[in-house]
């Protein structure tokens, strides 16, 4: 009776856990401080007029939707999907760019506009050669490089000299 009662009690919890979450995410997308892409852009049910006033954004599927240019206000930016092209622009305030698992074979010379940027990640990407623009991210803290290596060397200029704010640097790679 003791360990039927326990399995209910675990069960309970988890519903309750996966209530809570849903509860936070809808809360959070209401109030406008995070949205998340489940689907397509379409599916954010009517709120493309707050496109232009989204600060944070989650993307959890893979597309080339025109509307993904539309975001001059994002601040944070979080991939959890296999990324294959980057395109971001009008994004140029962006703080925090998560592009985990990035399928591009080159970090493209645009990642060097965001000059506001202060997290750029590229764990586990496929990236062989990086673009001397990364130079121009001064305010940058926080650079993850460990990345999958396909080729036995990946290209990196050497300008973290002039990033003068950078304290956490990881990498497995050939500098040079």
């Amino acid at each position: 009776m003791e360990y039927k009662g326990e399995q209910y009690l675990r069960k309970l919890m988890k519903r309750i856990h996966d209530l809570m979450r849903d509860f936070c995410i809808s809360k959070a997308q209401q109030e406008n401080f995070l949205q998340i892409i489940k689907k397509n852009i379409h599916s954010m049910e009517g709120r493309l007029g707050h496109i232009g006033k989204i600060r944070r954004l989650a993307i959890t599927l893979e597309s080339n939707d025109s509307y993904l240019n539309e975001y001059p206000y994002l601040r944070s930016l979080f991939y959890f999907v296999h990324p294959k092209e980057f395109y971001f622009k009008k994004s140029k305030l962006l703080r925090v760019l998560n592009l985990k698992n990035y399928k591009g074979k080159n970090l493209s010379k645009d990642i060097g506009r965001f000059i506001h940027l202060r997290f750029l990640s590229l764990e586990n990407s496929y990236i062989y050669e990086v673009s001397s623009s990364l130079g121009n991210l001064r305010c940058l803290q926080t650079l993850d490089l460990r990345l999958k290596l396909v080729l036995e060397v990946v290209r990196v200029p050497n300008v973290f000299k002039e990033m003068e704010q950078l304290s956490i640097f990881t990498y497995p790679l050939f500098i040079g």
